[in-house]
């Protein structure tokens, strides 16, 4: 970071995307398989931080204002995962040093080409438009054809143990947690009149069928003296 300030004559700005933006593998066949995968999150999180600490004290011993942006490789669950960690880590980020330290999260859930100009442009406003300052740790996606912001995720469930393996209880904790639970079915219930008589349903009362109109139509008032008001289907004459 040092060399690259020396070089350009101070740095303004900083794009951090260390990642591929290949497109993903086939899925996992098995549970230990889907594990293995997750192992590039960590390294993926740890990438991202060491970068924005390099930017965040080069900022603080020049004193000079610099904008961070975030552009995480989302394309896999696993990469998926370490895009939301980069998120939080620029959200935290952004409160250290408000005013000189501004930090933004992409994450590049695409692979298509015709994507990623789009994306370019985003990442250009966010550095130097005056207006992006709104955006500042939230948590932006990139998908094929669109752009947009995701709402905060939570937990549905969490899970701890104190073993290395992986219990045997995990698979069916995870069915459960995932799955909705069914409603239960309760039978149906009769209710009876205050008077202990039987209740009889509301019958619409029966009305005799309108016969079809013959002749014209009545004629419509024509405003002018005296005039005329129609209120409820009837002609008053004002005199």
């Amino acid at each position: 970071m040092r060399r690259a300030a020396d070089a350009a004559g101070g740095i303004d700005a900083v794009v951090i995307a260390p990642g591929s933006s290949a497109a993903p593998g086939p899925a996992a066949d098995s549970w230990p398989q889907m594990l293995a995968g997750y192992s590039a999150t960590v390294d993926q999180v740890l990438s991202h931080a060491g970068w924005l600490q390099a930017a965040a004290r080069h900022a603080v011993r020049t004193s000079r204002p610099v904008r961070v942006v975030h552009l995480a490789d989302a394309a896999s669950p696993p990469l998926r995962a370490a895009a939301q960690a980069v998120a939080q880590l620029a959200r935290c980020a952004s409160l250290v040093r408000p005013g000189l330290i501004d930090v933004f999260s992409i994450a590049l859930e695409t692979a298509e080409p015709a994507d990623h100009l789009p994306v370019a442009h985003l990442i250009a406003r966010m550095l130097w438009s005056g207006d992006a300052g709104g955006l500042r740790g939230a948590e932006l996606v990139a998908r094929p054809g669109w752009v947009g912001i995701r709402s905060h995720p939570g937990p549905a469930a969490t899970a701890s143990y104190g073993t290395p393996a992986i219990p045997p209880w995990i698979t069916d904790w995870l069915r459960e947690s995932v799955l909705p639970a069914p409603r239960p079915r309760y039978p149906a219930r009769r209710t009876r009149c205050p008077a202990r008589r039987p209740c009889h349903r509301a019958r619409r009362p029966r009305y005799p069928a309108r016969r079809p109109r013959t002749g014209p139509p009545p004629a419509l008032p024509i405003p002018g003296p005296p005039a005329y008001r129609q209120a409820q289907n009837r002609i008053v004459i004002k005199l």
